[in-house]
């Protein structure tokens, strides 16, 4: 399809373009899959680019061009844009302004023409000759913008030979033209020779060039200029967000330029100068003003740059912080010819600095006076401990070893029941005190230093069940032991937490028909992991966690002794040694697996 530039032309493409907006603004975000509405966009975005780019040529310059042109060779000339849209004429023939423009079948003939040498210049041809349907000759030449084919240079209204009078006294009578008068003006219309009309097409032809790169020349500043201000928008904006200000002094002409948001840091109207250097001394603490003009000055004379945290000074007389920073900029030979200059405002900083000091200052105030209080309570634990220690044990040994002297001395003066009771109040003296042994254990736990030393546990493990064999303790006991893996930690606490372990194994397998241990190990994750199985009472899976904090049982008194305080110490140890605990139970009667875990690091060490 294409458009033809008849009279009513312009209106057609206004309303094409209309319909294009109306879509911009109401498409959904399918993708355009008819040829007619792809057309359309396609159309219209290159219709809108190419009239952009005629907003570029100066047509008041192109006026005067083209009419001196008239003047000195008398060739009518016209720019037309693709559409048929006279933007520029100069000196057009009588015969055209007159008659063939005026009437309307005429003007549509002469609209035709244009659109056939219009069509004709995009094909490619620099120029082009062409009869009009109205019987003279016209030339056009192309205007190419950028690269984009924009508008169209004619010019004619001229004969290559004498005209044939009697095909316009026919178009005389047919159009309704005053004879005369037409006949007049197509005596005024010029017979040229081709090659005087080719010479003239060439130098419009660089008359275009000329337009072409005005046009262009000023289609790039304009797009320049856009992208200038974009940049500059830009960074303002980037300026406020941050807080950033900038400026530059100029040594040479001692002129200082400010960035608006300089200007609003200050709290100065940005519409005026930047004030003058006696100003600049009130917007800061006299200490902040001293450092800053030394540093001015050592960098106008060294180069050096400088980067400063300022006090400020506020209209309102409240205080701000600045950091500023400054660098010499040089010319072409190396001399400083002047400074650029940012600042930053840091009084949202400074001010969260000074209440972190202010805390810190009143966190180790109060750590000092925490620690003072901890040392103090450390030190009443220390004599609690030693008292129950020494005072308390020493009277329950005394009521112990009282009781022993009555069984051996008095024995056949006491009856049966009497000897009972006796028992009854030495086993009680005995527990007491053991009681209270284990809490001085539990106690010492955290505040013994420990002796890390590499600890092979498989054969630490065999010496505690061997300890338990000799004691009677694990008669009918069977005791299985998997290879176990060596570990770094205090030997002592060590024995102690599977003394604790196996001690526990034996005793709640006492009432089991199946009196087996077994113990293993396992790896994980940075840790070593050592188990203790029974088969003996077991416990209820709920009350795992209890398992392990002191004086918690899960069993009766009556049914296993003891008071609670062996798998806290187990805890406790692993705890120090950065490892943890815990315990697995299918119920009661279905034994037990006893697990702590240990780091290692040391590969040093044996698995």
């Amino acid at each position: 399809m294409r458009f033809c530039h008849t009279g009513s032309n312009s209106a057609f493409l206004k309303s094409v373009l209309s319909q294009f907006l109306l879509h911009e603004a109401h498409k959904d975000k399918k993708q355009i899959n008819r040829p007619g509405e792809l057309f359309l966009r396609v159309f219209c975005i290159s219709f809108r680019r190419r009239m952009k780019k005629l907003d570029y040529i100066d047509f008041e310059k192109v006026d005067a061009l083209l009419e001196a042109f008239n003047k000195a060779t008398g060739f009518v000339t016209a720019i037309l844009d693709l559409d048929g849209n006279i933007l520029s004429k100069s000196g057009w023939r009588q015969i055209c302004t007159e008659f063939h423009r005026v009437n309307p079948e005429t003007s549509k003939r002469c609209t035709i023409s244009d659109t056939v040498l219009a069509d004709k210049l995009a094909e490619g041809e620099k120029y082009h000759f062409y009869e009009c349907m109205n019987g003279l000759v016209d030339v056009a030449v192309p205007i190419i913008i950028g690269g984009e084919h924009a508008a169209n240079l004619f010019s004619g209204q001229f004969f290559f030979e004498k005209p044939d009078l009697s095909f316009f006294e026919a178009q005389a009578e047919a159009f309704g033209f005053d004879r005369e008068g037409y006949l007049d003006a197509l005596s005024r219309v010029p017979v040229v020779s081709k090659k005087k009309v080719e010479t003239i097409m060439d130098f419009l032809l660089n008359m275009t060039q000329i337009i072409n790169e005005m046009a262009f020349q000023r289609f790039e500043q304009a797009q320049l200029n856009k992208e200038i201000k974009a940049s500059e928008e830009h960074l303002r904006k980037t300026q406020e967000i941050a807080k950033l200000g900038s400026w530059h002094l100029d040594i040479v002409t001692n002129k200082v330029i400010w960035t608006e948001q300089l200007y609003r840091m200050y709290d100065f109207d940005h519409s005026l100068p930047p004030p003058p250097y006696t100003e600049h001394a009130k917007l800061f603490v006299p200490e902040s003003w001293e450092r800053l003009s030394a540093s001015l000055a050592r960098t106008m004379e060294t180069g050096l740059s400088y980067t400063l945290e300022l006090k400020t000074v506020r209209k309102d007389g409240s205080n701000g912080w600045m950091w500023v920073r400054g660098e010499a900029e040089r010319d072409e030979g190396g001399k400083i010819s002047g400074i650029w200059g940012a600042a930053l405002d840091i009084s949202e900083r400074k001010h969260s600095e000074e209440v972190i000091c202010s805390l810190n200052a009143s966190l180790e105030s109060r750590v000092a006076e925490r620690t003072a209080q901890l040392e103090s309570a450390n030190r009443e634990m220390e004599a609690f401990t030693y008292s129950v220690s020494h005072d308390l044990r020493a009277p329950l040994r005394a009521i112990a070893g009282y009781c022993h002297f009555l069984e051996e001395d008095y024995s056949e003066k006491l009856d049966d029941e009497g000897k009972r009771l006796l028992g009854i109040v030495r086993g009680n003296a005995i527990k007491m005190d053991k009681l209270i042994l284990d809490l001085l254990n539990l106690s010492r736990i955290n505040k013994s230093e420990l002796t890390n030393v590499p600890v092979d546990m498989e054969q630490l493990a065999r010496d505690v069940y061997a300890e338990f064999a000799d004691m009677t303790g694990a008669e009918g006991y069977s005791l299985e032991i998997a290879p176990l893996p060596s570990i770094e930690g205090d030997l002592a606490l060590l024995r102690q937490v599977w003394t604790n372990l196996i001690g526990n194994a034996i005793k709640y397998s006492e009432k089991s028909p199946i009196k087996r241990i077994e113990i293993g190990s396992a790896c994980e994750s940075g840790f070593r992991i050592y188990s203790i199985k029974d088969y003996g009472a077991g416990f209820e899976p709920e009350y795992t966690d209890k398992l392990f904090n002191p004086f918690q049982r899960l069993h009766k008194p009556e049914d296993f002794e003891g008071v609670g305080i062996g798998l806290a110490l187990v805890h406790r140890i692993v705890s120090r040694h950065k490892g943890r605990t815990w315990a697995e139970s299918a119920g009661p009667g279905k034994g037990a697996v006893f697990c702590f875990a240990l780091p290692f690091e040391d590969s040093s060490i044996a698995d």
